[in-house]
């Protein structure tokens, strides 16, 4: 059995409404463990984009999250150095020097490395920023409600069918507490679509799986810990 066979037979159906039998940490250690050096490249360097929650937490002195590519006290120091190896992030500290510029312009961050990510890197991974810089661009117009938008969508992203759903749920819940959920809910089943795309027991349906359990997590605000059951269950596959 290949480890891409055994990977994808080993996760456990992951639903957007339901807390998940496996943790993130939980699927990185077996990743870890079964990915090629070549793919546990590519899904390090996927995870930078959740480094950018780190350095924002760092700039906003709060707690870090585990979901991300390096250690807290690597990025800590890389940091401080002004070097972390990530391009963007790197070309932020050094056009914004001080903490209060920083802070001001930190919501760039995330836009600048989308950007970048959806142009270059392994072809699934820009399929899926391509389709996070999409969703953002259209929210973002609709957020802007009477004001003027930050920026005019393109022909193509006016006639998609992402801007067709997330107007539907934009304007049947605008003034509901649940439509953040609402969105997400919808774009965890984009991601879903997204991966079914790709050949079966590939790498690119574990990056897919991996997203969604990210954002499943994200949503429930579930504590990072490991999950005694995904581990009862990688002993009954073994067996």
């Amino acid at each position: 059995m290949s480890d891409q066979v055994f990977l994808t037979i080993f996760l456990p159906s992951l639903s957007f409404n339901s807390p998940p039998e496996l943790s993130f940490e939980d699927l990185r250690f077996f990743l870890n463990l079964n990915l090629s050096s070549k793919e546990q490249k590519i899904l390090s360097g996927f995870l930078t984009f959740y480094d950018l929650e780190n350095v924002r937490a760092w700039l906003l002195q709060t707690p870090m999250t585990v979901r991300g590519s390096m250690s807290h006290e690597l990025l800590k120091d890389r940091l401080i150095d002004g070097n972390t190896g990530i391009r963007v992030v790197d070309s932020f500290l050094k056009t914004y020097s001080t903490q209060e510029d920083r802070l001001l312009y930190l919501p760039t961050l995330s836009k600048l490395y989308i950007k970048a990510a959806s142009q270059t890197g392994y072809s699934f991974l820009q399929k899926y920023f391509r389709l996070e810089n999409r969703i953002r661009r259209i929210l973002s117009t609709f957020r802007a409600e009477t004001s003027v938008p930050p920026f005019q969508l393109t022909p193509e992203e006016l006639s998609s069918s992402q801007y067709r759903d997330l107007y539907t749920i934009w304007k049947k819940r605008a003034h509901s507490f649940d439509i953040e959920r609402e969105i997400s809910q919808w774009k965890f089943l984009e991601i879903e679509r997204l991966g079914e795309q790709a050949l079966p027991f590939s790498f690119d349906r574990i990056l897919s799986y991996l997203i969604r359990l990210l954002l499943v997590e994200s949503r429930l605000g579930m504590k990072e810990h490991t999950h005694i059951k995904s581990l009862e269950r990688l002993a009954k596959v073994v067996q």
